[in-house]
């Protein structure tokens, strides 16, 4: 009997994950459309769902929890920041990522996107009273409030796993420089992998207007919200990479979280995607 060949059991084990789980395309695109693009929650969709896009990453989702209130997670499409490989991807936040409905009693802990824009105000926040993260708190050396955090049990395609993820936040309008450094992270196996070149955790208060400031995208006109950016976020930062070596069809453990440090005011955001590294498949 021939032997089935590697880019075969590739493409077979792409298949069965795809018709395993609930495709996102045709949802994004019935989703309500804001100027900043479309995003979709735990409301719409369940946690497994909305781990659809890291199978471009090579990354088959066998298992997926999240900690955290349900609009604190979604999948975004057509986020027009200029940066083209985070336009469509995952997001969690520590505010909301869809507006509130005015009618509805569940969503008086939020008004407005974290993530979607325009940018109207500084001081967007979800206050869910939630809880820290300790690992988060420990990568933070702070108290943690309103955590969102998944977790996934992923099976690799490939020997290397490419994270690219992206810090927003509403911290960015001074708050930063007096102390106030949300937290996010991104580990692999357990193994911090959100970090910076120097070693330091990627966050807030390691990137900004006035540390690591090239690496930083501002979206304020002084004091007044800024339209440079069509996102909520009164800055970003670039488009980072955790890389981390694994191996091919050994499940692997990715766990991404993000919070707010010291109080639970004002939101931060981290955008998450996946990428496929040249000759990794071999």
């Amino acid at each position: 009997m021939q032997k089935t060949s590697r880019k075969t059991a590739v493409r077979r084990a792409i298949a069965i994950a795809l018709a395993a789980t609930i495709p996102l395309t045709g949802i994004l695109a019935a989703a309500p459309a804001g100027a900043a693009g479309r995003v979709i929650t735990l409301r719409d969709v369940n946690v497994r769902a909305l781990t659809v896009p890291l199978l471009a990453g090579g990354l088959i989702v066998t298992n997926a929890s999240f900690r955290g209130n349900d609009v604190q997670m979604g999948a975004y499409a057509g986020l027009d920041i200029g940066q083209e490989r985070l336009r469509h991807g995952l997001a969690l936040s520590t505010g909301s990522l869809i507006d509130a409905d005015p009618n509805s009693d569940a969503d008086v802990d939020f008004t407005s996107s974290a993530l979607l824009g325009p940018n109207d105000k500084l001081t967007t926040t979800g206050d869910f009273g939630g809880e820290g993260d300790e690992a988060l708190t420990e990568v933070a050396g702070t108290s943690t409030y309103d955590t969102a955090t998944l977790t996934l049990t992923v099976l690799p395609l490939t020997r290397k796993i490419e994270i690219s993820y992206l810090v927003g936040s509403e911290e960015y309008a001074g708050w930063s420089e007096r102390g106030y450094h949300d937290a996010v992270a991104v580990w692999v196996n357990g193994e911090l992998c959100s970090t910076l070149p120097s070693g330091e955790p990627t966050g807030v208060g390691t990137i900004g207007p006035g540390v690591n400031a090239d690496l930083y995208n501002n979206n304020m006109d002084g004091q007044n919200p800024g339209t440079q950016f069509d996102t909520e976020f009164n800055g970003f930062t670039d488009q980072l990479t955790c890389s981390a070596e694994v191996t091919r069809f050994k499940r692997s453990t990715v766990t991404f979280a993000v919070g707010d440090t010291q109080d639970g005011h004002l939101d931060t955001t981290l955008l998450i995607s996946t990428r496929l590294s040249r000759g990794t498949l071999r």
